[in-house]
């Protein structure tokens, strides 16, 4: 597990605990500890600060003795992870904190894959930065928010053998995101079967969420989750009385459309045998070349390239395996409207 305790036996040293934001208390605590530095003591305007970037990254958050005191977003491109938005609450800046926190966000982005993490340093912190291991990208100085910036690099050792990839045990790419080495809830609903497939789930938000609206009425969404080497959509679902007019494909197109704008070369999903073929009209193909019609509870991964014109080379996939049967999609999707972020 990624979270970091330390607990001093017979002393009086704090229990820091760092953690993934996976609630939304937790994002709103981000938000205020976000808002107290950058708003607060740093001046930065509101519209500057949360700039339309935070449904679409991964948060980090630390405590001391469980009272909120450091956060930090994580932002997924194809090639790097870019880390920003890291602050510590005044009180807590003599606890020697900051390098752990960044240490332990590049572990969390090494473990998903990524060989580099990448970064904006306000000029006062250049120092610090380059003696952690960072290294500027160029000679270029350039200010936003009232304060100058360099851009920052460092290279990640990430272990090809155990990073995510397509081949990667599915159930594996279904885990929380910072406990990737533990098996996590999804694995535990194997044991069910498909015996309760209406079964609300609990929101994480280390993710992209797209929504399809029909005129102002929310009618459709799918949710985007990234790793360094793909992008894997999941989640589609559609409101039933707007199945059947292609919103869907819609949904679809528009995370083709922002994994190309990230530099993303492969769309990854996990489909029911039911639904391969509505998935292969929309251009997908299956990894698993074996029949996949052999029951209610199997998956089959399906691929797609991002981009039409370069399509993938054939490739062997692993077994599909067991798990809790979703809500069925109609083999059209949903009815004409726009899909937006």
């Amino acid at each position: 597990m990624m979270t970091e305790d330390k607990t001093a036996t017979m002393s009086n040293r704090p229990v820091v605990t760092i953690k993934l934001a996976t609630t939304s208390d937790e994002l709103l605590q981000c938000y205020m500890l976000r808002a107290a530095v950058f708003m607060g003591e740093q001046h930065c305007p509101y519209w500057e600060e949360f700039d339309g970037n935070d449904y679409t990254a991964s948060h980090l958050m630390l405590y001391v003795d469980g009272e909120p005191a450091a956060s930090m977003r994580v932002r997924w491109f194809a090639s790097f992870a870019k880390l920003e938005r890291a602050i510590i609450l005044k009180r807590y800046r003599s606890f020697g904190l900051f390098i752990p926190f960044v240490d332990w966000a590049r572990e969390f982005c090494r473990k998903k894959g990524y060989s580099k993490a990448y970064l904006h340093a306000q000029h006062r912190l250049w120092p610090i930065f380059e003696r952690m291991g960072f290294r500027k990208v160029d000679d270029r100085v350039f200010h936003f928010s009232d304060h100058e910036y360099g851009a920052f690099v460092c290279d990640l050792d990430v272990d090809e053998k155990t990073m995510p990839t397509v081949f990667t045990d599915p159930m594996v790419l279904n885990r929380p995101e910072d406990r990737l080495e533990m098996p996590g809830i999804l694995e535990d609903s194997m044991e069910r079967g498909a015996s309760n497939p209406h079964a609300e789930w609990t929101e994480r938000r280390a993710a992209t969420h797209i929504i399809a609206y029909v005129g102002d009425e929310p009618a459709g969404t799918l949710r985007v989750r990234w790793f360094q080497s793909f992008a894997m959509p999941e989640r589609l679902a559609v409101i039933q009385r707007f199945r059947g007019h292609n919103i869907g494909q819609l949904l679809l197109e528009r995370a083709r459309k922002l994994a190309e704008s990230r530099g993303c070369n492969m769309l990854y999903a996990q489909v029911l045998p039911a639904d391969v073929k509505y998935w292969e009209k929309q251009g997908w193909r299956r990894l698993v070349a074996e029949d996949a019609s052999s029951g209610d509870k199997r998956i089959v991964a399906v691929v797609r390239a991002v981009d039409p014109s370069k399509p993938l080379p054939e490739v062997e996939a692993p077994e599909s395996v067991v798990l809790r049967r979703e809500g069925q999609l109609d083999a059209t999707g949903l009815p004409l409207g726009t899909a937006s972020n």
